[in-house]
């Protein structure tokens, strides 16, 4: 084995041999809803506790899952970077 190029095959994994600005990254199992606050249209406004109008916001739930970039280094794989993305929900016509 040269450079270990094999280990990963035999440990039952596959090592991408693209360069890293090319390589996808992998989801993972970890999930988290998060809360954004988003501006509303101009015309509608609010109070904030000091009783001054404010512009309005709303608040939105989004899930979101972990992607991970894994590489295989002395007989282990290490993460190189994550980040959580958005999941698409569909919504219903009605």
């Amino acid at each position: 084995m040269d450079d270990f190029e094999d280990l990963p095959k035999m440990a039952g994994w596959h090592e991408t041999k693209l360069p890293r600005e090319q390589r996808a990254m992998e989801p993972t199992n970890k999930l988290r809803f998060v809360e954004r606050s988003v501006p509303m249209h101009p015309f509608y406004k609010t109070t904030d506790a000091q009783g001054n109008l404010v512009q309005a916001t709303q608040t939105y739930r989004v899930l979101q899952q972990l992607w991970e970039e894994r590489r295989w280094a002395h007989d282990d794989w290490i993460i190189v970077s994550k980040e959580w993305r958005d999941i698409p929900l569909e919504q219903e016509n009605t």
